[in-house]
């Protein structure tokens, strides 16, 4: 047995681990044999990859979307938030709230230190979803809004966060499809997640 199932083995037990050997001699995506792999990332093991530590699912046909809605389609890599990003935000938006842009009154502020926008992280779906799933369906995509969004903890400046994204409904409208996506964004050994959110985008066809 090599080391590395070993320690699989370990930390993980016997039925775990063939699941592990069944993705490293088969290739391909393990969540499509077993149905998901959720026990990996709980565990802190993820299955092996491409090399670019994700599983990229691409979407090319309203059926196929269809086909996923009610599944978690996979987590982001972590990402950190700088103080720059923040700054950067606070000009685009106007919000110059001190617990964002003041780092030395952060300090003896309520959190100890400058915390991101609610709605920067918010606005780092698109960019947190795009090593998880592609949507290349035929005609325009649009963003037609957001259903929900909470912001039940505060974002540490300096802090990493994912996002762990799923597909919750795709319903017909008169112009084609409406996808509603669902978004969790965790802070890294934070329990409590930094923002929990639904977005719809209309999806058109040719």
């Amino acid at each position: 047995m090599s080391h590395f199932v070993s320690q699989i083995q370990d930390r993980l037990g016997a039925k775990t681990t063939i699941k592990m050997v069944m993705q490293q001699h088969l290739g391909g995506r393990l969540d499509l044999i077993y149905g998901r792999s959720d026990i990996f990332r709980h565990n802190g093991i993820l299955p092996p990859t491409d090399g670019s530590g994700q599983h990229m699912r691409k979407f090319t046909t309203f059926e196929a979307l269809e086909a996923a809605a009610g599944e978690e389609i996979g987590v982001s890599d972590w990402t950190t938030i700088t103080q720059e990003q923040v700054n950067t935000f606070a000009e685009a938006t106007g919000d110059h709230q001190w617990i964002h842009v003041d780092v030395e009154k952060a300090k003896s502020g309520p959190f100890g230190t400058t915390i991101a926008h609610g709605y920067l992280t918010l606005s780092m779906i698109p960019g947190l979803s795009d090593s998880v799933m592609a949507l290349e369906t035929p005609g325009a995509r649009l963003n037609y809004g957001v259903n929900k969004v909470r912001f039940p903890n505060p974002v540490p400046v300096g802090s990493r966060v994912r996002a762990i994204v799923s597909i919750k409904e795709v319903t017909d409208i008169p112009a084609g499809k409406q996808l509603t996506l669902g978004y969790v964004i965790e802070i890294e050994d934070q329990s409590k997640p930094a923002c929990v959110a639904e977005t719809v985008v209309l999806l058109l066809p040719n």
